[in-house]
């Protein structure tokens, strides 16, 4: 999973004019590998009122394992934008047109809605009650 973003720049985030969020979000999802924890703490972004990245704190405990210390290190650092590049070229590189989009691991839903976000989801192993 990685956010809709088509560069690295300030002015080019999907959502936002300063690529806080998505920052916060990469440095989140690299606290782990778990598809079940990143779901979990983007849900939880997505669904939080507040400002980038404290309003990672709330969401770190919420997603499980992701450390909040960690993803804030990760955010003041280069190490921030390097994955945020990173998802920059993985985006650009799906050739997605519109948005909404959704990647799981490095593919692009079939369908980028819920039910095909949670099918893809469910196809990798998640033991999210949806799942069941």
């Amino acid at each position: 999973m990685i956010p809709a973003i088509k560069s690295s720049h300030q002015s080019s985030c999907i959502d936002e004019k300063n690529c806080n969020l998505e920052r916060t979000i990469v440095c989140g999802f690299n606290g782990t590998n778990s598809t079940a924890e990143r779901v979990t703490f983007l849900s939880c972004i997505d669904s939080s009122q507040g400002e980038a990245p404290s309003i990672g704190e709330a969401c770190c405990a919420a997603g499980g394992n992701i450390n909040y210390k960690r993803l804030l290190a990760c955010y003041n650092s280069s190490l921030g934008y390097e994955l945020l590049a990173d998802a920059a070229s993985k985006y650009v590189a799906a050739r997605v047109s519109v948005v909404p989009a959704m990647m799981v691991g490095d593919q692009l839903t079939p369908e980028p809605y819920y039910l095909g976000i949670k099918d893809q989801i469910c196809s990798l192993g998640s033991t999210a009650s949806v799942c069941q």
